[in-house]
């Protein structure tokens, strides 16, 4: 018998939509193959796609034993995001092959978006590691799974690894410095981030680490500079990993390309979202979405003015589009642009009223723009609607301060102060408050915790101009 599938069985399979039910069709040795492999056509699948699925299935079904033809099936799959199938598609190729790196490599990496549990995600990837451990991303993805599992000890050598195998690439220095500083190695965790970012300047991520590390050293000026830089940052730090950019050549379906793009920027990657959301934005010039999810890509990619162009696009085609009105806000503060980010997520909270996330943010840019009485009614709100977080219920606290609402500012303060009882910036930021309340015992008590954190700091020599010892 031949081990071709004839054209029209293969087409009636396809025009099903279901996995075959016919072994006769197949070579020697490949009976029970249909049964087990993910037909190609899927309900409102583009004919592209089912075009290019059905090909390498039918490679499959005529060299069933043949790890490159399900590998190469399993990848188209996880290209036009058939997930499940993907992985069943890539335990096989692994199978047949295993000696060979992708199939458990991109298993893993699908199993990840899966939502597989940790454990399982570590025993694919140690085993794809040791097939090659030259990878360049095997291992930060390996220190990834260990941190999410608590073993800091591990990350941390996974971490170096990928610094040994990259050296000059940032994205692992990042990675060891932010381990760093959960295991309390502060010193070693600021040189770390100081060379990610002398390696990739403006990166969001790693200037909010920064913050925290500095934060955990006491050293409440600078923490809080970093902070605010990273506030301001768009850029993000792509994984080199050319293994899982090379599928989104396989993609022949737009609306293919724009889910990917959505999984890439979801994993941070959205350097290799761009041409992925340009693509699907060739037949659908008039997609507001798409138009907003490029923005979004290019903002996050430090783009602001490209984005800017892009998102007034985005709402001529939709002015009703809240996401791009919030976006346009947080784009126009990165610029420096307070009055114009303000009155952009006014629109935003009109269009979708009672978000707190979006009541801060306008109350951070009123603030910006010098308008304090608006800021703290904005960020009131916020905390009312649950939003107690660090940032914002110190704005709060700053903004009252600013407006001689000692004891309002004071209660804003303490709360962000039990969420941050080591800050020592804080704590003398709450003293000072509390002084001018006219509450000196109390703003005595918050001096005294500050200077012991930091002896050389404002707050001890507050105490002193007080007439008070320092601890």
């Amino acid at each position: 018998m031949s081990a071709r599938v004839p054209v029209v069985l293969l087409l009636l399979v396809v025009a099903g939509g279901c996995r075959s039910s016919a072994p006769e069709r197949l070579g020697t040795g490949c009976s029970g193959v249909a049964e087990r492999l993910p037909a190609p056509a899927e309900e409102g699948a583009a004919e592209a796609v089912t075009e290019v699925l059905s090909e390498r299935w039918s490679a499959v079904l005529e060299r069933c034993e043949d790890a490159e033809s399900w590998g190469a099936y399993a990848e188209a799959l996880d290209a036009h995001g058939r997930d499940e199938d993907a992985v069943l598609c890539y335990e096989e190729a692994e199978r047949l092959a295993p000696e060979e790196f992708r199939w458990p490599y991109h298993r893993a990496v699908v199993l990840s978006r899966l939502g597989a549990r940790p454990e399982e995600l570590l025993e694919v990837l140690e085993r794809a590691r040791a097939l090659d451990p030259g990878y360049p991303a095997i291992d930060y993805r390996i220190g990834s799974v260990l941190v999410q599992l608590g073993r800091l000890d591990e990350a941390v050598a996974a971490f170096r690894r990928t610094i040994a195998l990259r050296p000059g690439r940032a994205f692992g220095h990042l990675a060891l410095g932010e381990t760093l500083v959960s295991t309390g190695e502060l010193d070693e965790a600021l040189a770390e981030l100081d060379r990610a970012l002398e390696l990739a300047p403006g990166v969001q991520r790693t200037l909010a680490a920064r913050a925290r590390a500095l934060g955990a050293a006491g050293r409440a000026d600078e923490a809080a500079e970093a902070a605010e830089l990273s506030r301001e940052a768009t850029t993000p730090l792509p994984l080199p990993d050319p293994l899982r950019h090379a599928l989104t050549e396989l993609q022949v379906d737009p609306n293919s390309s724009i889910a990917r793009a959505r999984r890439l920027q979801a994993a941070g990657e959205h350097e290799a979202a761009l041409p992925e959301i340009r693509r699907y934005l060739e037949s659908h010039p008039e997609d507001a979405h798409g138009r907003f999810q490029l923005a979004h890509a290019l903002s996050e990619t430090g783009r602001a003015e490209a984005a800017l162009a892009e998102l007034d696009r985005a709402l001529v085609l939709d002015p009703e589009l809240d996401a791009a009105w919030s976006l346009k806000g947080s784009v126009l503060s990165s610029l420096r642009r307070p009055a114009e980010a303000a009155r952009c997520y006014r629109r935003a909270l009109e269009l979708e009223p009672g978000q707190p996330e979006l009541h801060a943010r306008l109350g951070t840019a009123l603030a910006r723009s010098a308008d304090m009485a608006g800021a703290a009614a904005e960020l009131r709100r916020a905390v009312e609607l649950g939003r107690e977080d660090l940032a914002t219920l110190r704005n709060l606290g700053s903004a009252l301060m600013r407006l001689g609402e000692w004891n309002e500012a004071a209660g804003a303060l303490e709360r962000a102060a039990a969420l941050a009882p080591r800050d020592p910036g804080l704590l003398t930021q709450l003293a000072g408050c509390l002084e001018r309340a006219g509450r000196r015992e109390e703003a005595l008590r918050h001096y005294r915790e500050a200077a012991a954190l930091a002896p050389a700091g404002p707050a001890a020599r507050r105490l002193v101009e007080l007439g008070e010892s320092a601890p």
